[in-house]
């Protein structure tokens, strides 16, 4: 029996070789590779830009909710070892954020919630970490942030380690970061203390 097949008027077409299909099935591979690895990366970046934006955005609530607070009670919560130096450093540790929700009575006696929560968390962006009364308030990354305050109301807030501060002719003192409260992150994973070192890469409230 003949392996040829009628397609038309005498016309015979001998049926597809299987090499020419595997060679179809491999371009097709091909292809599509060629889309993933083009597409992975700009994914990934539009999610870190995300996931940058975020953890900006709480930076500068917490500026916020710390001048909310200085207006409040008219000092900063600083320790009181703190008062009338340079500035007060500290994180977003269960100390300072049971201050700001309300939960600390000494440092917070009229029970001021500042309501973080309603600024609304993103999944896989800042996050508030433990139970009510010892929460720590976390960027994307697992970190606490940073927090700085002027502790002697000379408006300044020093200089930050690592960090060159841009120089303005009309400030008389360009090496001191002019804010009463500044806010950063260092945008790295937990316990990855080499990884993206270096102010550049940081998450700042004052820039």
């Amino acid at each position: 029996m003949s392996s040829l097949t009628c397609t038309g008027a005498g016309r015979r077409v001998a049926p597809p070789r299987g090499g020419y299909l595997i060679f179809k099935v491999i371009v097709g591979l091909l292809v599509a590779g060629i889309f993933v690895a083009a597409v992975i990366p700009v994914t990934a970046m539009v999610r870190f830009q995300r996931t940058k934006l975020d953890a900006r955005k709480y930076a500068e609530v917490l500026e916020n909710v710390l001048k909310a607070y200085q207006i409040q009670y008219g000092i900063f919560p600083l320790e009181a070892s703190s008062v009338g130096q340079d500035y007060y450093e500290t994180t977003t540790n269960a100390a300072l954020m049971g201050i700001l929700l309300g939960t600390d009575e000494k440092a917070n006696p009229l029970g001021v919630d500042f309501e973080f929560s309603k600024f609304g968390f993103v999944e896989g962006g800042c996050r508030l970490e433990g139970s009510p009364g010892n929460q720590r308030l976390l960027d994307p990354w697992g970190n606490e942030f940073h927090v700085r305050m002027d502790a002697n109301e000379d408006g300044y807030t020093g200089e930050v380690e690592g960090c060159k501060k841009q120089a303005n002719r009309n400030d008389p003192d360009p090496t001191r970061i002019r804010q009463s409260v500044i806010v950063w992150s260092k945008a790295r994973p937990a316990g990855a203390e080499n990884v993206f070192e270096g102010c550049s890469m940081w998450i700042k409230s004052w820039e």
